[in-house]
């Protein structure tokens, strides 16, 4: 419809099509006040803006435009193929708004980094589960993410291949009183999420 390519799945209850849309106004508030947002802090653009980003859970791609508002290269990897193409609708609809570098690749996120990774400066990880926090749009995103694609049981091993590349930083976004799989180098933590960092 006008408001881009949308999704209207038959098994939950959605009164119209759920968009992924970059241009809304709570999401563009955020990318104008990113020295609040500790995603920035954790991944180091709020030092050094101009780095490559490796996002390799990309999810409805929330993060990865708010680390491109901050400066960054950042390439998503969207594995599941409608996630991909509402990915690439809100993609267009934004570039043709707003100049901001962004790259999508519908590809398998540990075959990548084996291949690629050695050209980011930044490896981020978002494995999905879903928020405590009752915001709607954040409950509906995650929603349409559970019933797509379901819980991210490989991220243990996504990790792994992640750490096994050499001078990086490797962010991976957990709930706040998850256990880290792996001991971090050090986290940031808000009320209900935290960022754990691992520097190689």
């Amino acid at each position: 419809n006008d408001e881009g390519l949308g999704l209207i799945p038959t098994k939950l209850d959605f009164k119209k099509p759920f968009h992924i849309d970059f241009l809304v106004k709570q999401l563009n508030y955020r990318a104008q006040h990113l020295t609040m947002e500790l995603l920035i802090k954790a991944t180091g653009l709020s030092k050094n803006p101009q780095q490559k980003v490796l996002d390799t859970t990309a999810g409805v791609g929330t993060d990865a435009y708010l680390m491109a508002s901050a400066g960054a290269k950042v390439t998503m990897l969207e594995r599941h193929r409608i996630m991909y193409v509402l990915l690439c609708d809100a993609l267009a609809r934004l570039q043709h708004k707003k100049s901001i570098d962004i790259s999508l690749y519908n590809q398998d996120a540990s075959k990548y980094i084996e291949n690629h990774g050695s050209q980011f400066d930044i490896i981020y990880l978002d494995p999905m589960y879903m928020p405590r926090q009752k915001k709607v749009r954040a409950l509906k995103s995650m929603e349409i993410l559970k019933a797509l694609v379901g819980p991210d049981e490989d991220y243990q091993a996504l990790l792994e291949v992640a750490l096994a590349q050499k001078n990086k930083r490797i962010v991976i976004k957990r709930p706040y009183d998850d256990n880290p799989i792996i001991k971090p180098s050090y986290s940031y933590a808000a009320k209900d999420t935290r960022f754990d960092v691992y520097r190689t």
